[in-house]
């Protein structure tokens, strides 16, 4: 069993790549829009959403130009990792966010709606310090009779939802909404206690490391090398879970409406192969010299992982653990301007494992017909002003066809995004 392999595993994949889904909350015509604001009510008294994916994949300190750069001496390209390090922040994070929503159907009956949908879901974060990557590669010569903090935080969820809902409106100005949400544990990685502090003596060079360290996983194969890695995943899962999503809605006046929702109100508890993977202690050695692997032709993950397991002693015990969802709140206004022309505004907030990730969103849609709708939204988030997107809906007849993306630039310079989000649906409404 190898945890340290498998947190350089997640690492690499998220970089290649609970649904934030900024664009879809001012798409008033797509069929999912009610995942953002469980009061949000149809205009039509059925509606069906087909199969329909979800991305959104984010690193917070570099885009993939700013890592992989051209060489001043010839037309290759490098690794340019000192450029890379002066990107990052003291916290860094990569998310990989998806979501396949197989179907979903809602039925309104005058003041009412019930609405019902599976999903497919899967949430990845890989959070690092800065100073992990600027140990491996520039050595410990810098923060000799320092400690130095080298912790990752992994947290990687993957389940399905199955959601009933019910709108309700109450008055002419007031639609209140309940979602309940059963969730199925199909595999999790997460960290728990994350201390892992690195310690330089000042004389003799010798590294102290101090550990209290915990790894936890459910139905995950941990492998003994690159290729075994990969979900056990079974007809049955005995990881279960319950959420609550809850929203309102306040017709204001003839032009304006406030809304206002709190998303994915608990978690699962996983029963399912789940062990725990713990380091504990203090751990005196020479050192893990990485930089070869780094400043060579190919990183070898593997070997990496060899090494530190041979200095670090990790106990693995069978457990039950609980993970919560991210904990996401929508408090949103939209103001029609002119027939067919809306303005909206949207404040969004995450709230998980005791980190609050604030985002503002600016909308603008035209009505062109009651055949096809587009939009324009910019979004400020973690210190990024130039996430300009867009969105459109086509009806034809019954159907309606719809996509968003949050950042435009993304797919037309992905090299030089950090962020990319994209949602491409199919609906019918009678």
């Amino acid at each position: 069993m190898r945890p340290f392999l498998l947190l350089f595993l997640l690492f690499s994949f998220c970089c290649g790549a609970f649904a934030q889904e900024f664009g879809l909350h001012f798409m008033q015509r797509a069929p999912l829009r009610m995942h953002t604001n469980p009061a949000f009510m149809s205009e039509r008294a059925i509606q069906v959403a087909l199969p329909s994916p979800y991305l959104q994949a984010t690193h917070t300190a570099f885009s993939y130009s700013q890592l992989v750069r051209p060489d001043a001496y010839s037309d290759s390209l490098v690794l340019d990792i000192d450029h890379a390090l002066s990107r990052m922040k003291d916290e860094n994070q990569l998310r990989l966010q998806a979501r396949m929503d197989l179907l979903a159907f809602s039925l309104r009956i005058r003041g009412l709606q019930l609405s019902m949908g599976t999903a497919l879901r899967l949430d990845g974060r890989f959070t690092y310090p800065k100073s992990l990557v600027q140990l491996a590669w520039e050595g410990n010569a810098a923060s000799v009779g320092q400690a130095v903090n080298v912790a990752p935080n992994v947290q990687l969820t993957a389940f399905q939802s199955y959601q009933a809902g019910l709108a309700w409106q109450i008055s002419k100005k007031w639609q209140l909404g309940l979602r309940l949400n059963y969730l199925v544990g199909l595999g999790n990685v997460s960290t728990g206690q994350q201390v892992a502090s690195l310690h330089t003596e000042a004389e003799a060079y010798q590294l102290n490391l101090v550990t209290d360290y915990q790894l936890r996983t459910s139905m995950i194969t941990l492998p003994d090398s690159v290729s075994d890695f990969g979900f056990e995943l079974q007809p049955y899962s005995p990881n279960r879970g319950l959420a609550v999503d809850l929203g309102a809605v306040w017709q204001v006046n003839e032009r304006l409406q406030l809304a206002a929702s709190v998303l994915d109100l608990g978690g699962i508890r996983w029963k399912s192969d789940a062990r725990q993977y713990h380091s504990q202690g203090v751990f005196t050695f020479s050192g893990v010299d990485v930089s070869g692997y780094l400043k060579g032709d190919s990183v070898s993950f593997e070997a990496i992982a060899d090494s530190l397991e041979q200095q670090l002693q990790f106990v693995e015990s069978p457990t039950e653990y609980r993970t919560a969802l991210p904990t996401q709140l929508y408090l949103s206004g939209h103001f029609r301007l002119l027939p067919g022309l809306r303005l909206g505004g949207l404040w969004h907030s995450e709230f998980y494992r005791g980190k609050h990730t604030p985002t503002l969103v600016v909308s603008a849609s035209k009505d062109l017909g009651r055949i096809f709708t587009g939009g324009i939204t910019y979004t400020l988030r973690e210190g990024r002003f130039d996430q300009l997107g867009a969105n459109m809906l086509l009806k034809a007849g019954p159907l309606l066809l719809y996509t968003y993306t949050d950042h435009l630039m993304a797919l037309l310079q992905p090299k030089t995004a950090r962020s990319f989000t994209f949602r491409l649906g199919v609906g019918v409404a009678i």
